[in-house]
């Protein structure tokens, strides 16, 4: 079954995203800090991050760095709310195969999913 770490400092988005997660079948992982991805990441070594890039100091993004640093293939998806395409571009550039806007369509994350994790 697939692991999947989400990193949100928002509760309720760290928890919406996980109950779709769940509700594919999937393994959802959560993290609220940078520290607690990291630790996430090295116990469970989850086959997909969705990582929010507007955490605070910058944590989704330095998250999505050493994720990389560590797993150069891991599928990450970044997401980040309206009027942050600077945020999206840097997290393409450390990394993220794609970036989704919040609030994004559960449609929208499924479809992301599946275009990277195959059964």
């Amino acid at each position: 079954m697939h692991r999947i770490l989400v990193i949100d400092d928002i509760d309720f988005t760290r928890y919406a995203a996980c109950r779709i997660i769940d509700k594919i079948g999937y393994t959802p992982l959560q993290a609220a800090s940078f520290r607690e991805a990291v630790i996430q990441y090295e116990e469970n070594l989850p086959d997909m991050i969705i990582a929010d890039v507007l955490m605070p100091a910058n944590q989704g993004l330095q998250a999505i760095k050493q994720i990389r640093k560590l797993d150069p293939a891991i599928p990450i998806i970044a997401t980040s709310a309206p009027g942050e395409p600077d945020r999206l571009s840097v997290a393409s550039e450390l990394g993220a195969q794609t970036t989704l806007q919040k609030p994004f369509r559960q449609e929208q994350l499924l479809r992301e999913i599946d275009r990277y994790l195959v059964n």
